[in-house]
């Protein structure tokens, strides 16, 4: 059950200014439009939006409600084929370093930054 607060539209068009300065300006409107619809929905029925890809399409799934057919470039399994067969000898010398840093240090890490890019 959500707190009153969260029931004002006032506070979900907030939500949705937010989410759409998000988005990516080169998809279509409608398309952003209709990814932010899905996540407020979502959220007002006290659900967590969930977003995914399938191994042998182009197209985003919003939950198993709705399919945005060809919103990528090449199907998952192409990019991630690209990305191994890309992978040279800094990249994996990077890697083995991050490694060993990580695991001679107590403190405590940011990992969300620092594995942007690693796929």
């Amino acid at each position: 059950m959500q707190p009153v607060e969260l029931k004002s539209n006032n506070y979900w068009e907030n939500i949705r200014k937010k989410l759409s300065d998000t988005l990516d300006k080169k998809i279509d409107k409608s398309i952003n439009e209709l990814i932010v619809d899905y996540e407020i929905n979502e959220l007002k029925d006290d659900r967590i939006p969930i977003f995914f890809r399938d191994m042998f399409s182009s197209d985003l799934f919003l939950g198993f409600s709705y399919k945005i057919k060809n919103m990528f470039n090449t199907i998952t399994k192409d990019y991630i084929k690209d990305k191994i067969m890309n992978i040279d000898g800094s990249y994996i010398s990077c890697r083995i370093n991050e490694i060993k840093r990580l695991l001679n240090t107590d403190k405590e890490r940011n990992y969300f930054n620092e594995i942007r890019g690693w796929l």
